[in-house]
């Protein structure tokens, strides 16, 4: 078993190879405790653990969620620089981590062209982004629960995998998709669809507002062009009503 430290030299996670082991709860007397003392805790099987084959089928979050939850708890404060002592330890981690990095750069390079909040205390928050697809666009509505990491393992423990399947690599998850958009007709067919589902959005095509879209598609250099063409294609639209 290797023992994970944190930059102050206090064990945090360890790894076989198998399992990645860590805390559920704050440990009695935590930081107080000798290496020696943590060693045994972990060795003694009094934390939770998930299958290092798990991990290296998910998006990133699982692992993400179990770090964050440790930051919560109080026992990291970063979860990046514990990211880059797992990448050291082993090739296979090293894949896990440049997965999660690669995944959570393309989430970063979607333009989001909507989104909704809800106003109850259960929070949550709808996304219509466009995102690059190759040479064409992907357009996706995305959901997001607004949970603590601590919550989130609480109710979706690591093994359901009908809950963590469908989580992005930043917790969101997908509702729609439409890929291989080409054109802005394209592009309007495809907002239309999705806005209009009932169990997602229920917004009828008449009270889209497609201003709002395209000036997030002109801020972007990526969409810029096939903002332009919308942007024509709706005054088109409007001047025949």
């Amino acid at each position: 078993m290797e023992f994970i430290k944190d930059n102050n030299g206090i064990i945090i996670i360890s790894i076989d190879e198998v399992n990645l082991y860590y805390f559920s709860q704050m440990p009695e007397k935590y930081p107080e405790l000798t290496e020696e003392e943590l060693k045994k805790l972990f060795m003694s099987g009094k934390t939770e653990s998930i299958s290092i084959k798990c991990l290296e089928n998910d998006s990133g979050n699982k692992l993400i969620t179990i770090l964050e939850s440790q930051k919560e708890l109080g026992i990291i404060r970063t979860a990046g620089y514990i990211l880059k002592e797992l990448e050291k330890s082993s090739a296979v981690w090293s894949r896990i981590i440049a997965r999660y990095e690669k995944s959570l750069f393309s989430l970063n390079e979607r333009i989001v062209l909507i989104d909704a909040e809800s106003e109850s205390a259960d929070g949550w928050i709808d996304t219509l982004y466009l995102g690059p697809n190759g040479t064409n666009f992907e357009l996706s509505s995305c959901h997001y629960d607004y949970m603590t990491a601590v919550e989130k393992l609480d109710k979706f423990p690591v093994e359901d995998d009908d809950y963590w399947r469908g989580a992005l690599a930043n917790s969101e998850f997908i509702e729609a998709t439409i890929s291989d958009i080409d054109s802005a007709s394209g592009l309007y067919d495809g907002i239309v669809r999705i806005l209009e589902k009932k169990d997602i959005w229920n917004i009828q095509e008449e009270d889209i507002k497609w201003d709002t879209i395209t000036d997030s598609m002109l801020k972007s250099k990526t969409a810029y062009q096939l903002g332009l063409e919308l942007k024509l294609l709706m005054s088109g639209k409007n001047s025949r009503q």
